[in-house]
C-alpha cells in the first residue's frame, strides 16, 4: 500500500515533462534540482554528483547486474550498457543538475519506426491532396469548363495587352497607335463571346483518361497503401454482397 508521501506514477510522468529540455532520436534531457529530479522518478538520490563521496561535477548510471548502478569513477561504459539506456547526470549550479537518458534500443527501434510511420502518413496525405487538387482541376461539368477557358483566354491577353500598351524589355521607340490597341480589344472581346456562347462537347472516355492518369500516379507513389486500400474494398464488397444474398 502507497504511503501518505508516495508520488503516483502519473504525477511522476507530468514532473518529468515538465522537466525536459530536449527530446531526440537517441535521447532525452532534464534539467532541475535535485529534489525535482528524484521526485519525477529520473534519478535516485545517491546517484547525484558530489553525494556520498560522488563525483563533484558528473556521474554516469548503467546496466549492473540488472539493475541501474553508479558506475565507477574514470571507468568506461561498456557498448552494451550505452545500449540500455545510460545516463549521464551533470551538475549545472549548486542546486541544478542536467540529466542525459539515452533511450535504450528497442525505444529508439519503437521511436524511430514511429517516425517513420508519421513520415509515410505525412506523404500518403500529401499524395492524397495532390490526387484531389489534380481531380479538382478537371472540370466539373461545360459551364466549369467554359468558365476556365475564358479565364484562361483573359490570362493570355492580358500579357499580349500589357505588351502592346507598356511594352516588355527593349522597344526601341516603338509602339502601336490606340486604333490597334482599341482592335485588339475588340477581338478579345470576340474571342470571349464566342468561348461564353460556342457550342461544348463532352468526350466521356477522355475524362476517364484524364481522371485515370491522375489516380495512377496516386498509386504508383503510395503502392503499399493502395494495395491496402483495394484489398479493403473487395472485403467490404464481398461483405455486402454476402449479406445481400
Amino acid at each position: 500500500m502507497a504511503n501518505a508521501n508516495s508520488t503516483p506514477v502519473s504525477n511522476k510522468s507530468i514532473e518529468a515533462q515538465r522537466l525536459l529540455t530536449y527530446s531526440g532520436h537517441h535521447g532525452k534531457s532534464y534539467s532541475g534540482t535535485g529534489p525535482e529530479l528524484v521526485s519525477a522518478g529520473l534519478v535516485k538520490l545517491e546517484w547525484l554528483p558530489g553525494v556520498n563521496g560522488n563525483a563533484r561535477t558528473a556521474t554516469r548510471v548503467g546496466m549492473i547486474d540488472g539493475e541501474m548502478k553508479l558506475l565507477p569513477f574514470g571507468k568506461m561504459a561498456t557498448s552494451a550498457q550505452e545500449e540500455d539506456g545510460l545516463i549521464h547526470i551533470h551538475r549545472a549550479s549548486k542546486t541544478k543538475f542536467h540529466v542525459s537518458v539515452r533511450l535504450k534500443k528497442e525505444e529508439r527501434q519503437r521511436q524511430q519506426e514511429q517516425w517513420e510511420r508519421e513520415a509515410r502518413m505525412k506523404e500518403i496525405e500529401k499524395a492524397h491532396k495532390d490526387r484531389d487538387d489534380g481531380i479538382a482541376c478537371i472540370p466539373a461539368d461545360h459551364k466549369a469548363y467554359v468558365e476556365d477557358q475564358v479565364r484562361s483566354l483573359d490570362c493570355m491577353m492580358s500579357v499580349m495587352r500589357d505588351k502592346l500598351t507598356r511594352g516588355f524589355g527593349y522597344s526601341g521607340g516603338y509602339y502601336f497607335s490606340q486604333e490597334i490597341v482599341d482592335e485588339f480589344d475588340t477581338v478579345v472581346e470576340r474571342l470571349t463571346q464566342l468561348l461564353q456562347e460556342g457550342r461544348v462537347y463532352f468526350n466521356k472516355e477522355t475524362r476517364g483518361r484524364e481522371i485515370a492518369k491522375i489516380e495512377s500516379k496516386f498509386r504508383d507513389k503510395n503502392p503499399d497503401f493502395s494495395a491496402f486500400m483495394a484489398t479493403t474494398l473487395a472485403i467490404g464488397k464481398a461483405a455486402t454482397l454476402n449479406n445481400l444474398e
